[in-house]
């Protein structure tokens, strides 16, 4: 994905259907991850080569994170997101997209 792309996304909002059980319930990060790169191929036609999140997230409305994705010529962007909502095992959260890449 080229350097462009990720600076043109701004704000997404992505919804998500898996979480494991636990005393909070979590989203597992390969789920968060598989989720952010189906959701930018189906908005942009691209999709990262890789995007790198924490492991796991807390399934609760306010929950931040921080992934890092990684286009095909080696540009890393950071994103921050925010669970916005949690409806049983489904969540809805919303990403930002670093205005610059990462050095």
């Amino acid at each position: 994905m080229c350097r462009n792309l990720f600076l043109a996304l701004t704000a997404l909002v992505l919804t998500g259907c898996t979480m494991h059980a636990g005393t909070t319930p979590q989203i597992k990060r390969s789920e968060l991850e598989q989720g952010i790169g189906d959701s930018l191929q189906r908005q942009f036609g691209q999709r990262p080569a890789q995007v790198d999140c924490p492991d796991p997230i807390a399934a609760k409305v306010g929950e931040s994170f921080r992934c890092v994705l990684v286009g095909t010529d080696k540009t890393r962007v950071g994103l921050s997101g925010v669970i916005t909502e949690v409806n049983g095992t489904r969540f809805n959260y919303k990403i930002q997209v670093d205005d610059k890449p990462m050095s």
